[in-house]
């Protein structure tokens, strides 16, 4: 209790601290304290310490012998009823009941960013599996068109080689002897077949490569000979022996070809 503090505070030595500092503190709340208690209390300005705290204890004693035998009735109890002790405890309570609600509203506040930090941690992890298998289904895809494809890069092969021998036959005729009857007409189906052909490689992204004519391009090409023609140049594809194929930067086979090759200038050294 307050008194008690008081009376021991009052019996310890440290005279000079009580004297300067804690009895002025004391006597204005003794004071204030009686006031609100109904207590008269009597303390003269100019007192001993020994006088002082004479006086406090008496004091102290007319307001215990003030005090009802019963405890108060607390659902009756009103704002002018209440003792100062249960005023006091009951500020003591609910001082105590604030800093426990603030400390659970922080620890709830606390566990409810951990949790948004959680689920935004989560949803990105999703959305990083999420494209890593968009990823995964797109080269899966990939992969199956290309092998698909593979299977008929041969098929285009027999058709090239079939419209150049159409041709062939068909440039044979002379004044005596004219190309076989109906040779156009296949030459037709033959070149209506490849372009068909092309135009579905190009629906899965799959273009052949362009070879004759062209400079040699060891990225999409592979030299299984060389020969010389006069009206080529240096490097210049002649011919092609099988196609080449490119899907979306990625070379799927690559073409072989005869490469022409210029004469060298110094015969002693070929």
């Amino acid at each position: 209790m307050i008194w008690q503090r008081v009376i021991e505070t009052l019996r310890s030595g440290r005279r000079l601290a009580v004297t300067r500092i804690v009895h002025p503190l004391l006597a204005g709340a003794a004071a204030r304290l009686g006031r609100m208690a109904g207590v008269r209390v009597t303390r003269p300005l100019d007192a001993s310490p020994a006088a002082w705290k004479q006086q406090a204890i008496e004091d102290f004693r007319s307001w215990l012998a003030d005090l009802p035998e019963t405890l108060p009735d607390f659902e009756k109890t009103d704002a002018t009823t209440c003792d100062l002790y249960t005023l006091l405890m009951e500020f003591i309570a609910l001082r105590q009941e604030i800093r426990y609600q603030n400390r659970e509203q922080h620890a709830a506040i606390k566990a409810q960013q951990d949790f948004m930090a959680g689920q935004r941690e989560m949803m990105a992890l999703v959305q990083k599996r999420f494209e890593e298998l968009d990823r995964l289904e797109e080269n899966i895809r990939q992969a199956c068109e290309r092998r698909t494809a593979s299977f008929f890069f041969d098929v285009r092969d027999a058709l090239r080689r079939g419209l150049a021998a159409s041709r062939r036959v068909a440039s044979t005729g002379g004044f005596f002897r004219r190309p076989p009857r109906g040779i156009e007409g296949i030459i037709e189906g033959y070149e209506l077949a490849l372009r068909r052909f092309d135009r579905a490689l190009s629906y899965l992204d799959i273009q052949p490569v362009e070879t004759i004519g062209r400079p040699f391009d060891p990225t999409l090409m592979a030299a299984v000979d060389r020969r010389f023609s006069p009206g080529a140049g240096d490097n210049e594809v002649l011919e092609e022996v099988s196609g080449g194929f490119v899907h979306r930067g990625t070379v799927l086979r690559s073409a072989n070809v005869i490469v022409n090759k210029a004469p060298s200038k110094n015969p002693v050294n070929d």
